[in-house]
This record gives structure tokens, C-alpha cells and sequence, in this order.
């Protein structure tokens, strides 16, 4: 019994609890094994794509990722319903006389990917409470929610959430639920067509409508998918006569065809219709990202949208809603096009800008993240369309929308590092330490994957089997690697290690086997509009300067905060003097200062001309720059893991 209590002590402390969690209060409970289910193909007359997602509950965080989605449950994840009356039981969504428009259902959309990863008890409770008040209220005719039952929106985050609930659970009413959901919805959408935001997120709609057709066959699903299109914004033309070239002063306030998270969400449009068979293109995702990065792309992987398209100055905001469903489209894309380019995108994008707005103990957040970042505080910035708390640490600063969508990243992110292969196969699609089971062929096939990757470029991973197989495995080779090695059940792979491509390893297997694959990760630096960035794998390495942070509206749960610096933050990096890596023992949060398990050693001059303008760092100063300042050790930290940062550095030109 002794034994046992030590064990289940050091898995809590593993999972980064300080303690017991009190009763109805979410906490990080030891991982658990996934559950081996069978990928669902797309039916004719859609597409297949290269790759197919697997089910909710195939795929469980292991190492720093379970520690990173244990600190989201215990914070503003999942306690956001004890500390936000927006989506606590006064919500309209839960019957009561709150909010009645996406909050709801953009809460529910993160928790249930987020409970059924981590097995929570808590958090399942909590899904289900949502689930059990929709379906309880989904009125005689259909329709699902509160509000006008017109507005198309929200109800698309509701039912991505119910599809995902039905995958982790069987819940045996969500399919008959959707079923006169979408009966209602088609008779409906002639009379009340799309209006507002759901004009330019009908692509978002065709991600719950595939997924139902697919289980059920039923037509229905295919007629609303083109009368959606029909009605929608034409995001091929958008992204193909791209018109948002400079920084959006001119455009109209709240414009939707610029607004950051509307594009985001848009950039799965194009291989999504090509599924369906009705245009697009399965490399739309990749071919639009092209275009808006030569314009207004920033160096975490997502887009200047502060709330609009916004230029590609470092210090222009980037909406937290906009990196969530940047991933969530990537993640789609990838399935359908199987290009490693927009994996590399999603690693990027997931370790950089994803953790870069949660507070270390994930009890706040920020609305808009910016790449050069020195002061955050109550202040007015040359932003296109928010205020003057857009970059503070906080609960609702701004706008609450990201406070309620912001759940679905890591979850999202967890559950699509593995998929299926149409050849009954796997593909690790991104990589992160995690467990995936799945059925190929009847047989359950399960694979540890032990790593401390992105901090590293070693992987380990160890096939678990009934009884021998033959199947593939397909593991990814980043672009960025110059070297790779792999070692598969003892033997070296020679010849196919190509970077930016897919390594297939197809065998017959048996319980225990493995393989290794090792990731070259040297620094390296590439240059930014007259600038330098420093990178190290998927990773984005940055100035950290010292934060002093203080509270300034006090709260039970989620109180806001300013960060001011308390370090020089305005050097100019010798790019001569090079670079020394540093691995440190991981903390529980591997996105903090403290916690980060790699650090970069840099020297640097401080460039007194170099000030602040408008309460953030001026322009970063163009070519090589000459100081007469000693020259000094500076510390660099994952982009993420520094909350006052200088990504985009000026470089010196000589002593």
C-alpha cells in the first residue's frame, strides 16, 4: 500500500499538481491509456485525403504535453465556468438568462477535447452538463440553442463540439440530435441564409457536416454543404486576388473579410471543396498562407490581426482566436493534402505563438500577443480595431471571445499529432511525447512515443501488437533538419531521410519493436524584414528581458495583469560570436522562464537609439548597426516561454 502511495505521488508531481485536488474542482490526474477505435474514411462521392483523423480518446499527452494540458484544466481551461458568468450556469446556453451567443459553444468546443485527453473526471462532468442541457432543449422543429435560432454561427462550434463528444463517449443521441438539426437547418436556409460572421465561416459548418455524412450517409449533409458554399464568401478568389497588402489603417473598422480570425478559419476553405469535389484546391491551405505571409505574416507562424490584417511590422498584435483556429485549419488541411510544409507550420505555430498569450500558471490570457514585445500594460498602440487593454494578461481584457476559445488548442493540437493512413498505416503528423492506439485492419496497434521534442531531436517510439503485422509508419522529416538518422528494430534506414519529406517504413511488426529517429538541432538564423530571427528546430528563440509583473484588477480566479521590464531589452545581436545551447532540467511548465528546458547563449550590444514609440519597441533598425557598448552574454528563451521578448534583432556590424 506504501508503494502504491509513492507512485501515485510522483505521477501527481510528474503532472505539475502542488497537491490534492479539492473536490469539483478540475485537476491533472496520471495519464491514461488511449482507446483504440477505427478511423472513419470519407465516403464517395467526397474525397479521401492522404491522411484520416483519428477519433477523440485515440491519442493521450504524455511527459511535457500531459503537464502542459494538466496546468489548462486546472486554470482558465477548465475552472473558466467557476470565474466567467458568461459560460457559467446563468449561460442561456445552460438555460438560464446569460450570454446566448458563441461563448457557450466555443467553451464547450475546447473542454470536451480537453477533458476526454486528459480523462478528467471534472471536466467530463462538466461536458456533459453542456451536452445533456443542448440536446434536452433542441426544440420540436430541430433548431439547437438559445437566441435567434437563425444565426448560423454559433451553432457551428456547438456541433464540432457534439462530434467530438459522440467520438469520446458513443453518446447514442447526438447523431438522431444532428439528424433534426440539419433537417431544420435545410429547410430553413432558403427563407434565412447566411448573415454577418457565418458568411466567411461556412467552412468551419462543413467540418461537422462531413464528419456526420460520413457516419450516416445521409445526402441531406451534402446539399447544406453547397447551399452553405453557395451563400458563403468565396475565400479561392480572396486568397488568390489577395488585397490586403499594407498595414489596415485605411480598411473599414470591423471589416470582415480582413478580420484575423476570419482568415484563419478561411485558410481550410480551399481543401475542404476540393473533398467535396466542387473546387478549391487539396494545396489551398498552403498556397494562401504563401500569399498572406508575404504581406502580413509574423515570425510565430500566424498573421498580424489586431483585430484586421495588419502588416508585418513586430510589434503588431496577433489575435489569440486567430492562432487557435490557424491550427485548427492547418490540422485539417494536413489531412487532406498530406503536405509536410503545413506540419512544419503546425509544429511552429503550436510551440511559438500557441503558448506565447497563457500566463505561466494558464489563470490568464492575452487578446493580442506581439512577436516584439517589451511592455505590457493599459496603453493606447496603433492597432486596427481594439483598445487600450488588448496585450494585458487578463480574464476579459478587450474581448472575451478568446477567453472562450482558446481551449481548443492544445486539445486540438493533441489529438492530430497521430492519423491514419488510407494503406492501414500510421503517420505521426507532428511530434510531441504522447500514446496512440488505433484498430488498422482490426488489429489494435499502439505506440508510445517517448520524446522531449521540440526541446530536442530525439524520438523514441515502441509498437505495441496483439500479434505480428505488416503496416506502415510514416514519420515526417522537417524541413529545417540538415541531418536525421533512424533506426528501425535495430537496423539503420539509409537513403530516404530526406528533410521536407515523409520517411515510409513499412514492415511486418511485433510487440516491442521500435524505432528511433534523431532530428539535427542546429541554431540558426534567417532574416526578417531587415532583421534577424533565431531559431533552433521548430522553436523561436528571443531576447528575454525580466519581467516584473503586477496585478491590477484582483480576482478569486482569473485577476489581470501588467508586466513592465526590469532588464535592458534594445541590443543589436553579433551573429559572429555565435551561439551556445544549453539543456536544463524541465519545469513544470516548459513555456516559462523557469520552467523552459533549453536556453540559447547570444552576445549582444545595447543600441541606445533604439527606444520605445507608442508604448512598444520602435522600428527595428535596418542593416548592420555599429555600438560602441560593451559587448555582452545574452540569454535567449523559446519564444513562448518569454512574456517581454525581442524576437526581430537588429544585427551589429563590427566591434
Amino acid at each position: 500500500m506504501r508503494a502504491k502511495s509513492i507512485i501515485l505521488i510522483l505521477l501527481v508531481l510528474a503532472c505539475g499538481c502542488s497537491g490534492p485536488v479539492a473536490p469539483g474542482k478540475p485537476g491533472c490526474p496520471a495519464p491514461t491509456e488511449p482507446v483504440a477505435s477505427r478511423a472513419v474514411a470519407n465516403r464517395a462521392p467526397l474525397r479521401q485525403g492522404k491522411y484520416i483523423p483519428l477519433p477523440l480518446g485515440s491519442i493521450k499527452p504524455r511527459g511535457w504535453l500531459h503537464r502542459q494540458l494538466g496546468l489548462m484544466a486546472k486554470g482558465i481551461s477548465g475552472r473558466l465556468d467557476e470565474g466567467w458568468a458568461d459560460v457559467d450556469k446563468s449561460s442561456a446556453w445552460l438555460g438560464g438568462n446569460g450570454e446566448a451567443w458563441e461563448r457557450g459553444p466555443y467553451f464547450l468546443d475546447g473542454l470536451v477535447p480537453l477533458a476526454y485527453s486528459l480523462d478528467e473526471p471534472v471536466l467530463k462532468a462538466k461536458a456533459k452538463v453542456w451536452v445533456d442541457a443542448v440536446l434536452a432543449r433542441q426544440r420540436a422543429d430541430g433548431s439547437l440553442g438559445p437566441g435567434d435560432i437563425h444565426d448560423w454561427w454559433p451553432r457551428v462550434p456547438l456541433i464540432k463540439a457534439l462530434c467530438q463528444y459522440q467520438e469520446a463517449t458513443q453518446d447514442p443521441r447526438i447523431i438522431p440530435a444532428l439528424k433534426r438539426y440539419f433537417s431544420f437547418q435545410a429547410d430553413e436556409l432558403a427563407t434565412h441564409p447566411l448573415q454577418s460572421w457565418a458568411i466567411f465561416r461556412w467552412e468551419d459548418a462543413w467540418v461537422g457536416l462531413a464528419w456526420y455524412y460520413n457516419r450516416t450517409g445521409d445526402a441531406l449533409a451534402l446539399e447544406i454543404m453547397d447551399r452553405l458554399r453557395a451563400q458563403g464568401y468565396d475565400w479561392d478568389l480572396h486568397f488568390e486576388h489577395f488585397d490586403f497588402t499594407k498595414t489596415i489603417s485605411g480598411y473599414p473598422d470591423r471589416d470582415l473579410p480582413p478580420h484575423g480570425v476570419n482568415n484563419a478559419m478561411g485558410l481550410k476553405a480551399g481543401p475542404l471543396e476540393w473533398l467535396r469535389g466542387s473546387g478549391g484546391s487539396e494545396d489551398g491551405a498552403r498556397e494562401a498562407l504563401e500569399r498572406v505571409d508575404r504581406f502580413d505574416g509574423q515570425p510565430e507562424g500566424v498573421f498580424s490581426s489586431d483585430e484586421n490584417l495588419a502588416g508585418r511590422e513586430p510589434t503588431r498584435g496577433v489575435e489569440t482566436c486567430t492562432v487557435v483556429e490557424t491550427l485548427f485549419s492547418l490540422e485539417q488541411a494536413f489531412a487532406v493534402s498530406g503536405d509536410t510544409w503545413l506540419a512544419d507550420r503546425l509544429e511552429w505555430v503550436a510551440f511559438n505563438a500557441l503558448p506565447a498569450p497563457i500566463k505561466p500558471d494558464a489563470c490568464a490570457r492575452q487578446y493580442l500577443q506581439q512577436a516584439n514585445q517589451v511592455l505590457v500594460d493599459r496603453n493606447v498602440r496603433p492597432w486596427t480595431n481594439t483598445g487600450f487593454q488588448a496585450n494585458l494578461f487578463g480574464l476579459e481584457t478587450e474581448f472575451g471571445c478568446c477567453t472562450a476559445n482558446l481551449h481548443q488548442g492544445w486539445p486540438k493540437f493533441t489529438s492530430s499529432l497521430w492519423m491514419a493512413t488510407p494503406d492501414n498505416g500510421l503517420a505521426a503528423v507532428a511530434y510531441a511525447p504522447c500514446k496512440v492506439a488505433a484498430l488498422l485492419s482490426g488489429l489494435t496497434v499502439t505506440v508510445d512515443e517517448e520524446t522531449e521534442y521540440p526541446f530536442d531531436g530525439k524520438l523514441s517510439f515502441i509498437i505495441h501488437l496483439e500479434r505480428p503485422a505488416s503496416f506502415p509508419i510514416y514519420l515526417r522529416i522537417p524541413a529545417w533538419v540538415r541531418t536525421a538518422t533512424c533506426v528501425a528494430q535495430g537496423k539503420p534506414i539509409t537513403g530516404s531521410l530526406v528533410p521536407g519529406r515523409e520517411l515510409k517504413i513499412s514492415r511486418a511488426w511485433k510487440d516491442g519493436d521500435s524505432i528511433t529517429l534523431g532530428l539535427s538541432m542546429p541554431v540558426r538564423t534567417s532574416s526578417w524584414d531587415g532583421g534577424t530571427l533565431v531559431e533552433r528546430g521548430p522553436l523561436l528563440f528571443v531576447l528575454a528581458i525580466k519581467e516584473q509583473w503586477h496585478e491590477i484588477v484582483k480576482r478569486e480566479l482569473f485577476s489581470d495583469w501588467e508586466i513592465k521590464p526590469a532588464s535592458d531589452w534594445n541590443y543589436g545581436l553579433d551573429l559572429k560570436a555565435g551561439f551556445q545551447a544549453e539543456q536544463r532540467q524541465a519545469g513544470e511548465n516548459v513555456f516559462s522562464p523557469d520552467g523552459s528546458p533549453v536556453a540559447l547563449y547570444a552576445r549582444g550590444r545595447l543600441l541606445p537609439d533604439w527606444v520605445m514609440v507608442a508604448a512598444h519597441s520602435g522600428p527595428v533598425p535596418q542593416g548592420p548597426q555599429h555600438s560602441a557598448q560593451p559587448l555582452e552574454s545574452l540569454t535567449l528563451l523559446p519564444y513562448a516561454a518569454a512574456k517581454l521578448r525581442i524576437t526581430v534583432f537588429p544585427v551589429l556590424c563590427c566591434p
